[in-house]
């Protein structure tokens, strides 16, 4: 049977042992606690990540308006902005289809609606003419940009007053006198 010092010395040993493995339990307790902050530090920069998809297109959109905005000072960014203008004489078959389009859409939704008589004046065979392209492709252009002013002001006024008096009416009584007796039968309106 061993003496009491070596039974001292083992239960000794134990108790530090004990001690030790309680140390390693609250090390474990405080590893459990910092994984699960971390999972939860985690979760959220996740989420903050998925809000993040797409931002790179929307810094180019913005930087985009910027630049709009840089280039005319005091118009809103949603002002209007003109088309690139169509170069009738050198576009393909198909560009020149697609400009045609978008000017017949102007003509049949804002043109023939809103000017009555002006309207009546336009010929069915405009988009026959070159010179009737160039004339309706700028007057839709300025009818938008006055038009689809998000705030006017004196400027824009004075544009509406002087598209509406001047130069639509000169525009299409210039068209007409083109496709008079161009023998298109006025069609393809």
């Amino acid at each position: 049977m061993p003496d009491d010092s070596a039974l001292d010395a083992v239960v000794l040993q134990v108790a530090e042992l004990g001690g030790k493995v309680a140390g390693v339990e609250r090390g474990l307790a405080d590893i459990r606690k910092a994984i699960i902050q971390i999972r939860a530090a985690t979760a959220s920069e996740h989420e903050i990540l998925r809000n993040l998809d797409g931002l790179d297109l929307k810094v180019a959109e913005l930087d985009i308006r910027v630049r709009k905005l840089a280039a005319r000072p005091g118009a809103s960014t949603d002002d209007y902005q003109p088309v690139p203008t169509v170069r009738w004489w050198q576009i393909d078959a198909a560009d020149r289809e697609e400009a045609i389009t978008r000017l017949r859409y102007w003509v049949a939704k804002i043109f023939v609606p809103g000017y009555g008589y002006l309207a009546r004046m336009l010929p069915a065979c405009w988009p026959q003419h070159e010179f009737c392209l160039y004339t309706v492709s700028w007057l839709s252009e300025i009818w938008s940009v006055v038009y689809l002013a998000e705030e006017p002001n004196a400027g824009t006024l004075a544009a509406m007053a002087e598209l509406q008096t001047r130069l639509l009416p000169a525009a299409i009584d210039q068209i007409a006198r083109e496709a008079r007796d161009c023998g298109h039968g006025g069609d393809d309106s």
